[in-house]
């Protein structure tokens, strides 16, 4: 089963064992995942849990997600927000949708929202749309950006790289080249904020 790159259907109606299957996105450019968030938080995740929803042909488990948002980065969101993604498990029953991020209580992150509750996953792009905060393993006073494969971001560019795939080779580089320093999470907002700027974006926070 093949999603578009950011509309996820909300598999209503279709029968929810399709979501098991694998689950295609295609890695958004860092411009377009800016676009399309309709809200870019960072916050911690303070609580996870899963249950069930709906009734008959709609009957399914979803994980909610609550986040307390520590900074609006672009648009205005609660407080505190409660995220529904499709899938989970309650007692012996799992729906297992591929791509969809995992959260654990204390992890602090930068989200990517859009359409939540309307839609599979209420991130832009699945995995693409969230990224954990982490200490630098070499500088403890400094805060980085990760991918959702916990691998440290170290260019916007980057967010267009399929997930696990290693970084690329900068021109002219030699075995012995050193990569990028990790992208802090003060670079990764200013990115964000002078994107949404250069995409026209009257939403963004200072």
């Amino acid at each position: 089963m093949r999603f578009s790159r950011y509309l996820f259907l909300l598999l209503l109606g279709f029968g929810f064992a399709l979501a098991s299957r694998a689950t295609t996105v295609l890695p958004p450019e860092f411009s377009e995942l800016v676009g399309a968030a309709i809200q870019i938080v960072r916050g911690e995740v303070t609580a996870v849990r899963s249950e069930w929803r709906g009734a008959g042909d709609t009957h399914r488990i979803v994980t909610v997600v609550t986040v307390q948002v520590h900074r609006w980065i672009v648009g205005e969101a609660p407080d505190t927000l409660e995220l529904e993604f499709l899938g989970g498990t309650v007692g012996d029953q799992t729906l297992r949708v591929d791509g969809q991020p995992h959260f654990r209580v204390g992890d602090r992150q930068i989200l990517f929202v859009e359409n939540n509750g309307q839609q599979i996953c209420p991130l832009v792009a699945m995995m693409y749309g969230h990224y954990g905060i982490e200490r630098d393993p070499a500088d403890k006073s400094r805060e980085i950006v990760t991918r959702g494969e916990g691998i440290p971001l170290r260019s916007v560019a980057d967010v267009s790289r399929p997930l696990a795939a290693p970084p690329p080779a900068s021109v002219g580089s030699t075995a012995r080249s050193l990569p990028a320093p990790p992208l802090s999470v003060e670079s990764f907002e200013a990115s964000i904020r002078s994107t949404a700027v250069a995409l026209g974006r009257k939403d963004v926070q200072p």
